[in-house]
């Protein structure tokens, strides 16, 4: 079986690049919390049994610790429950085929599914308080905004499409037919997620100061995934567009050599980012 660590570099490619600048202690939390997430959705997309799924949300509503994947994330020094249970449970109704209908359905699932994942990180690396926890929802949404972009065609050919119908009203198995009227909705989400990232990006003033530039890394390296699907358009060859080596080391070297982010006083938290998360854990109301 593969150490957290091992599971990080072979699957998680832009979060272990980023990683590599956060303080030992976090970044060992951080690569539990990883492995954590990884377990539970290689459940939802390799066995599709929302059963098991359903078992490890029951175990961390319990603090049961015999659960091998429960135990992995409640032995984190943050390890409040309620976001890890939602994300359980939002992996768990997202084992069959899915038609998003609405941009309120999406950001619902961005939430459950991503956006609990950065609450979790906020604890995890030393952030406090419901303000830093808003704009670490965010920013998971924005992520995963940047996910369903990218991942239109393989999510097709899953029967999935996470593309609001509003926006696209085509069944998965026409995604591959129709690259234009897809790229018009890519875009749409792509731009959707913009939202999203200046509000998370605004809130790395919260985190401790070692764990800043990680997160900034992370982020920016992420988001680029939306500039490439931008520039290769519609006609792009390749499922799964990445961020070229040489383009990642550029953001990285930006980094330090650009202004940081959280130098200037963090603006208020925009409530109506949230404005559709009504009842979810950590939401700004």
């Amino acid at each position: 079986m593969s150490t957290p660590e091992e599971l990080l570099a072979r699957a998680g490619k832009s979060f272990h690049l980023a990683g590599k600048f956060l303080p030992p202690e976090r970044r060992a939390a951080a690569t539990r919390l990883y492995a954590f997430c990884r377990g539970l959705d290689d459940l939802a997309d390799e066995t599709g049994d929302a059963a098991q799924i359903e078992t490890v949300a029951k175990a961390l509503e319990t603090n049961d610790r015999s659960h091998p994947l429960a135990a992995l994330y409640l032995t984190l020094e943050s390890s409040d429950p309620a976001p890890a249970v939602a994300l359980a449970r939002a992996l768990r109704d997202d084992t069959g085929p899915t038609l998003i209908p609405d941009e309120r359905a999406l950001l619902r699932y961005c939430h459950g599914v991503a956006g609990t994942v950065g609450l979790i990180m906020a604890g995890v690396l030393g952030a406090a308080g419901p303000a830093a926890a808003w704009h670490a929802i965010d920013l998971g949404i924005a992520m995963q905004l940047t996910n369903i972009a990218r991942d239109t065609r393989e999510d097709a050919d899953r029967n999935r499409r996470y593309l609001p119908a509003t926006w696209v009203d085509l069944d998965p198995a026409a995604i591959r037919r129709a690259p234009h009227e897809v790229h018009q909705a890519v875009r749409r989400c792509l731009s959707l997620a913009d939202l999203y990232y200046a509000s998370g990006l605004a809130g790395l003033a919260y985190l401790p100061p070692r764990s800043r530039r990680s997160i900034l890394i992370a982020a920016k390296v992420y988001r680029e995934i939306g500039g490439e699907l931008r520039r290769q358009g519609p006609a792009r060859k390749a499922d799964r567009v990445a961020v070229p080596a040489w383009r990642k080391a550029s953001l990285v070297a930006g980094t330090f050599l650009a202004t940081a982010p959280w130098t200037a006083p963090v603006p208020p938290h925009d409530p109506t980012l949230h404005s559709q998360l009504d009842g979810l854990v950590g939401a700004h109301l």
